[in-house]
């Protein structure tokens, strides 16, 4: 359905066991964008003022919980408008729990079915869950668990990712700290003292507490009641990551709420080691490819990193089509080190746990199971994120099972050999939507690990 601008790249990582170097502070490598996020219309002019001011994404309310609830038009207004100045953007729903009118998903068709009418595109939005804001929350957490989870679900089943948008407090108060069953659902959180500048937080995720299902959040509101450049707003920060898209909004052509929901659940990709020429990647994507997994590290020898990455990656924005690559703790150091200090950087990588690569496991499951859980634990204090490329057997064989102890790891699994293009590669298929990013790659200057 939504053929946004974002094209593609994550990690995948074969493995050797090394030892587990803990001096290294991945954490440095996250930055932050300046957002805010406001439901008012804003002339064109006071936009431009706040894009010279240092903010590149806008969060635009795109259903009201005023009455029964209701489209917002603003979102349109301000969606057009700022697209004018690059900005990322973003949408968030303010449902309304108490409408006797309109079921949940009902709300959810309307936010969507209106934007999409209207020209603007998306493929993720963030669900508000606040008592601060006009949604009339139930007493019984059970009552808005299930309204919760109507949107979620109808949302996912049109394959439309979902994030939550909500302070440690309010998911307790208005659902009972509910762990919902979708994996790795992104986390807005809010942390503020009070309105103006006196009530902000400072502008880092360093006073997040993990609650609920969320372990770590994508963004974070740190001052309400604000105003800039004449607009009533409140001040976010938001991870500057391709794990993390700043703008899931694209203009386009008016489109039905049927075609909004149409054709979003896969798309086609590749994963490969070798080096790939530009004409054959550029044939790769006319063929209708539109990911790539490239292996970051290789388990040849003492494991070292893979330099193929840095060269198919390079190569594929020529034809923009980004990548994926595939990756253990020295050897995740080895093949962080590498990457960013090639101006690569990521959020997100994919574990390789296969018998079928040049990996060596051990005969002892729980010596494994050490292995892959040090790379993942030291991955996750850094603020990266750690998907598993495996299949049943050899989870099986390899770990004996091992139930991990990290909520919601992705799962990358199972493969085919085929060739396209004269490129020998193995075919994927990956889900198509914002809460499973396709892009977890960007480029940027050299930086040490």
């Amino acid at each position: 359905m939504l053929k946004l601008g974002l094209f593609f790249a994550s990690l995948c990582f074969v493995l050797f066991a090394m030892p587990l170097d803990t001096e290294m502070d991945i954490s440095k490598l996250i930055s932050f964008t300046p957002a805010v996020d406001f439901s008012v219309q804003v002339p064109v002019n006071q936009l431009q003022c706040l894009r010279q001011n240092g903010y590149n994404l806008l969060l635009l309310r795109g259903f009201s919980a005023e009455g029964d609830g209701e489209f917002d038009p603003n979102a349109i207004i301000n969606g057009h408008n700022a697209m004018r100045y690059s900005f990322g953007l973003q949408i968030y729903m303010e449902p309304q729990p108490a409408s006797k009118t309109k079921n949940a998903t009902q709300q959810l068709d309307e936010m969507i079915g209106a934007l999409y009418h209207y020209g603007l595109h998306f493929r993720n939005f963030w669900l508000q869950v606040s008592s601060k804001s006009l949604s009339t929350w139930n007493s019984d957490a059970a009552s808005n668990i299930a309204f919760l989870d109507a949107i979620i679900s109808q949302a996912h089943h049109g394959g439309i990712g979902v994030g939550v948008f909500t302070s440690q407090d309010d998911w307790k108060t208005i659902t009972n700290n509910w762990i919902p069953n979708y994996p790795s659902l992104p986390l807005w959180y809010s942390n503020v003292k009070g309105n103006g500048v006196q009530g902000e937080t400072p502008q880092d995720f360093n006073d997040f507490v993990p609650f609920g299902p969320f372990t770590t959040p994508t963004a974070k509101q740190y001052g309400i009641g604000e105003s800039d450049c004449q607009v009533a707003n409140n001040r976010d920060i938001y991870v500057n990551s391709q794990a993390a898209p700043q703008s899931l909004f694209q203009a386009g052509a008016p489109k039905t709420l049927e075609e909004a929901y149409r054709n979003n659940f896969y798309t086609p990709a590749v994963d490969f080691s070798a080096h790939v020429p530009v004409n054959q990647l550029s044939c790769l994507k006319l063929s209708g490819y539109f990911i790539l997994f490239l292996r970051g590290f290789s388990a040849e020898n003492d494991g070292e990193f893979d330099p193929n990455a840095i060269i198919n990656f390079h190569n594929a924005l020529k034809c923009r089509q980004p990548p994926k690559p595939r990756t253990p703790p020295n050897s995740l150091d080895e093949m962080m080190g590498s990457l960013t200090h090639y101006g690569l950087y990521f959020r997100f990588f994919w574990l390789q746990v296969s018998s079928k690569t040049l990996s060596k496991w051990n005969s002892d499951a729980v010596f494994n199971v050490a292995f892959i859980d040090a790379i993942i634990s030291r991955a996750q204090q850094g603020g990266i994120g750690v998907g598993i490329y495996t299949n049943q057997d050899e989870w099986k064989q390899i770990t004996n099972n091992w139930t991990p102890n990290y909520p919601n790891i992705p799962l990358w699994y199972s493969s085919v050999k085929g060739n396209d293009c004269q490129v020998a590669n193995n075919r994927d298929i990956y889900i198509k939507n914002e809460a499973a990013p396709f892009s977890f790659l960007h480029m940027g200057t050299p930086k040490a690990l």
